[in-house]
């Protein structure tokens, strides 16, 4: 089995600070950087690979494991200030690692409540990773005027890393890295663009981010409604 593996650029500390060279590009001056330090980051990542069963609520695999570890050592230096997870078990055995490199505590979130979820974030300043499922995490990052892209594969996909940056002139800055296995070059591999989404009534020359992420319910997946047995 080839093992996933992370490999950052020395000249590069921490994902926050690769984002900020994604996102800038070139035209990089002091005040847009110290406009960025005052806005908020939200780092949103589906749960690692998970086991089959139990169907309802089951936990990582040891590949999704690994996957954890290696995000919580992504993260552990991009000062991060909150952790929100769902309260399955796949979901919080992605996030504890990360919560235990960092010293912080897990919040839990309603998955059946994503907007609550999502005024949260906007209203609460500072650094957060969401952990959530194929279905919910492109949802959450439409919530917060992102743009989500397509779809998340819910037999395949557990790479996709969205930054999203709630800039204080309201307007929304959209990455997604992708955590690659080493057999395909290893690293994280960055987009080939950013979006930035305006603020309401102002103009801008960016490609507007798509606004919803539709809602689709993939096999063991949750979807709006109570939690699923176990999940409380």
């Amino acid at each position: 089995m080839c093992p996933i593996r992370l490999r950052l650029a020395r000249t590069v500390p921490s994902l926050a600070l690769l984002a900020s060279f994604l996102i800038l590009g070139p035209a990089i001056t002091r005040s847009r950087i110290d406009a960025q330090e005052k806005a908020t980051l939200v780092y949103l990542v589906r749960h690692a690979e998970k086991e089959a069963i139990p169907e309802d609520d089951p936990p990582l695999t040891p590949v999704g494991i690994e996957r954890a570890e290696l995000l919580a050592n992504l993260l552990k230096d991009s000062g991060l200030n909150h952790i929100h997870s769902s309260s399955f078990e796949r979901t919080r055995q992605t996030a504890q690692p990360v919560a235990d490199s960092t010293g912080l505590e897990i919040q839990y979130y309603d998955h059946s409540d994503l907007a609550g979820l999502a005024s949260t974030l906007k209203q609460t300043p500072g650094r957060h990773l969401v952990v959530g499922h194929s279905n919910t995490t492109p949802a959450v990052v439409g919530l917060l005027d992102g743009d989500p892209g397509e779809p998340i594969d819910e037999a395949t996909e557990y790479d996709r890393l969205y930054l999203l940056i709630l800039h204080t002139d309201g307007q929304v800055s959209t990455s997604v890295l992708r955590i690659v296995r080493s057999g395909s070059g290893g690293g994280v591999r960055a987009p080939k663009s950013s979006r930035a989404t305006p603020a309401p009534g102002s103009e801008s020359s960016e490609t507007p981010a798509r606004r919803r992420a539709p809602t689709v319910n993939p096999p063991g997946e949750p979807g709006p409604g109570p939690p699923a047995a176990g999940a409380r």
